[in-house]
């Protein structure tokens, strides 16, 4: 390695260390003066000081998920949630799911995405619906049910969901036949929003459309776009 090349990867990592430190510096730095708020009895009355101690939890949950201590950002996403903060239910849900700061238990998961779920939080909708589909966490095997969750969520527009509702389509779903026109339709609204695995999908399903198939596509897409606006 020429001197040049080292000293150009010396800075880099430098560099991405310094970032590193200053993520977690001022994630010590926020839970110190939110510790402080809540031992000087919070930080308002009421329910707007319960939001603003949940928020200043949650931001620094986000603060150590980033530094890569995900024990110390699902402590954090716990505190905000015991003030019924959405966002850090559904974090600490996924946690449980994929054991990420925390040991992996679906029976922990399911009740918190079932609860998250029922403000149309579309990525509670999307998990929960993949626990349905492999019947994890105590939940009945169900792609019926796994296909209500991703449509109720694909039509608010959440991308990921829509790669999973095309997937089902790909193959079929319980009773219900291969649906390839529907399938091209959703892994293309996916594949526009960056899903490369929708992107490859997609091509395989474009090889298998048939005349009649293609001629629905048009009139499929425009009912996806007015649905997916009229949820916004």
């Amino acid at each position: 390695m020429s001197v040049l090349r080292f000293r150009y990867f010396t800075l880099f990592a430098l560099c991405c260390f310094l970032a590193s430190a200053s993520v977690l510096l001022s994630a010590v730095f926020a839970r110190a003066a939110l510790a402080q708020d809540i031992e000087q009895g919070g930080t308002g009355a009421g329910a707007e000081g319960d939001a603003n101690e949940a928020a200043k939890a949650y931001d620094l949950g986000v603060l150590f998920e980033k530094s890569g201590d995900h024990e110390s950002a699902f402590s954090w996403f716990s505190v905000a949630a015991e003030f019924g903060h959405t966002e850090s239910i559904y974090r600490m849900a996924r946690a449980y799911a994929e054991g990420r700061g925390v040991a992996r238990n679906d029976k922990f998961a399911v009740p918190l995405f079932q609860e998250v779920v029922k403000t149309n939080h579309t990525g509670a909708m999307n998990s929960l619906g993949l626990m349905h589909f492999a019947g994890r966490g105590g939940l009945p095997k169900s792609s019926g049910k796994a296909e209500e969750l991703f449509r109720n969520a694909a039509q608010r527009g959440d991308t990921q969901a829509m790669y999973n509702l095309g997937n089902l389509y790909v193959r079929g779903s319980g009773d219900r036949k291969a649906n390839l026109a529907m399938a091209y339709v959703l892994l293309d609204l996916a594949a526009q929003s960056g899903i490369k695995e929708a992107e490859s999908l997609k091509q395989g399903v474009d090889a298998r459309l048939s005349i009649a198939e293609r001629l629905e596509v048009d009139a499929l897409r425009t009912q996806w776009r007015n649905s997916i606006e009229a949820n916004k």
